[in-house]
């Protein structure tokens, strides 16, 4: 009787252990709405135009901050991947194949926002990645996007860079210039 009483805990425990994950694996961004409050609206998409030449660092007014963030695509056959960035619930401009994009906040902590736009969104874990800014007046701010596909999976990353990575980041990206569609 104690027998079967365990196998049955056992059956119980064995079948909860298989069943999460997979519960969990069907999750998405939209399920964590509070989450994703750094990015903008889901249905808005920009155009991106890249500027081939080298933007000259813009000027930052006294109180402000500079924040540069580049694009890298891991894989060659992923080019075009068109990335969204949104600060603090709103969309600032877009991203395409190894380029860049720079923008100003005010000093103090500001959600940031990566978001695959299109088809790609559907296979990179919603395409969204978010990072925590705690902007210092005076400082420049450098992170970078990457998506990539290992092993099948698709995955969107966003990291801090440091100003070295990031000079090197300058040299081998295009400026992007985005626009609404």
């Amino acid at each position: 009787m104690k027998a079967r009483a365990a196998t049955s805990i056992l059956s119980g425990l064995i079948f909860l252990a298989l069943a999460l994950p997979q519960a969990k694996a069907q999750q998405t961004a939209q399920d964590f709405p509070a989450a994703i409050a750094a990015c903008g609206p889901a249905k808005l998409d920009f155009d991106v135009k890249a500027d081939k030449y080298v933007a000259p660092a813009p000027q930052v007014p006294t109180g402000k901050v500079l924040v540069y963030l580049f694009e890298n695509i891991t894989k060659v056959r992923m080019n075009g991947v068109l990335v969204r960035v949104g600060v603090d619930g709103k969309w600032i401009g877009a991203m395409q194949s190894e380029t860049y994009l720079t923008f100003l906040v005010d000093p103090g902590v500001h959600h940031l926002c990566v978001r695959a736009q299109g088809s790609w969104l559907a296979l990179a874990e919603d395409g969204i990645a978010l990072h925590r800014l705690n902007a210092q007046p005076g400082k420049t701010y450098y992170f970078r996007t990457r998506i990539s596909q290992p092993e099948g999976s698709t995955t969107t990353l966003l990291d801090a860079v440091d100003d070295d990575q990031a000079q090197l980041l300058l040299q081998t990206s295009a400026h992007a210039t985005s626009h609404p569609k």
